[in-house]
């Protein structure tokens, strides 16, 4: 049996490019709506961290939070070349299947986004660790909210802890 005359049955062809497909009913490209955003990032991932904002700007982070995050990361010893940031903002379609796919993460820090925001199957308070498909998750309030509550903090500290084995 040669490579060359393999055929696939349509359906699963049709599974293999679900995102590149024409539809032959309506003449538009079906496409991931993530694919179409400005997929607007910081960082390089070296770790492979995922931190997910919702923030109400066009830009990734502003300023302040991105200096607060800065401490965060460095009080776990790490620095923005280690972790990717990705705003939701303005994207229709936010799926953890295709977050995953797409950054590689086996830690995602939530940081005012919901489980259920990216289709996340799971409900969790925040700072819980959670963990779904081999990957790390904390839930947390906005960047903004824990900056100015104390006890939000601490709490988030106790998680971060634990999930970048602390002292």
């Amino acid at each position: 049996m040669s490579f060359e005359n393999i055929q696939l049955p349509p359906f699963l062809i049709q599974d293999l490019y679900k995102n590149f497909l024409i539809d032959d009913k309506t003449d538009v490209v079906l496409s991931d709506p993530l694919k179409n955003a400005e997929l607007s990032t910081i960082g390089s991932n070296k770790k492979n961290i995922l931190i997910l904002l919702n923030e109400q700007r066009k830009s990734v982070i502003d300023k302040k939070d991105l200096v607060f995050l800065e401490g965060i990361l460095k009080a776990c010893n790490l620095t923005v070349e280690d972790i990717i940031v990705f705003n939701l903002k303005g994207i229709h379609e936010s799926d953890y299947i295709f977050l995953a796919a797409e950054y590689q993460p086996v830690k995602v820090l939530l940081f005012g986004v919901e489980p259920a925001d990216i289709k996340l199957p799971l409900h969790f308070p925040h700072n819980q660790i959670q963990q779904h498909n081999g990957q790390l998750y904390v839930s947390s309030p906005s960047l903004k909210t824990i900056a100015s509550e104390k006890s939000l903090k601490q709490s988030l500290w106790g998680s971060l802890q634990k999930i970048f084995n602390l002292k």
